[in-house]
């Protein structure tokens, strides 16, 4: 912006899938597939009925206070209003089977606690990241 360019922030995403809720099983998988690096599927709070992720909402506060410095060349980021809107996730509009998809989302949980568990009994993972995945489940 200092030289001039204005900049536009968007990324296209797979996960979390914003138009469901928080503990849709699909938000939920990824939250277990994420458990290692501690990503959180979170509402997003300054978009009503969608979901986000941790870091999405802390960098859209992030982008949101830069852009407010620049005036001029702010202008394109300023036009974000959320988290969500950072992204583009259209995944749910391709799914024709929910009934499947949520019953696979619960299996990919288990696996990720299967493979914890053994990660945990052999010193390869920390106790926090299988204990995280055990709350994942009880929200199924």
């Amino acid at each position: 912006m200092k030289n001039g360019v204005m900049p536009f922030y968007i990324k296209f995403e797979t996960f979390p899938v914003h138009n469901l809720s928080v503990i849709h099983p699909i938000n939920l998988a990824y939250m277990a597939a994420s458990a290692d690096f501690y990503d959180l599927v979170m509402k997003d709070p300054r978009k009503r009925n969608a979901s986000s992720y941790n870091r999405d909402v802390e960098n859209y506060e992030l982008l949101h206070n830069v852009a407010r410095h620049f005036k001029k060349y702010g202008s394109l980021l300023k036009n974000i209003t959320s988290a969500t809107n950072m992204g583009v996730n259209v995944i749910s509009r391709s799914i024709n089977d929910w009934e499947e998809v949520e019953k696979e989302s619960s299996a990919e949980i288990g696996r990720r606690l299967i493979r914890h568990k053994y990660e945990v009994q052999n010193g390869q993972e920390k106790k926090a990241v299988l204990e995280r995945v055990k709350k994942i489940i009880s929200l199924l």
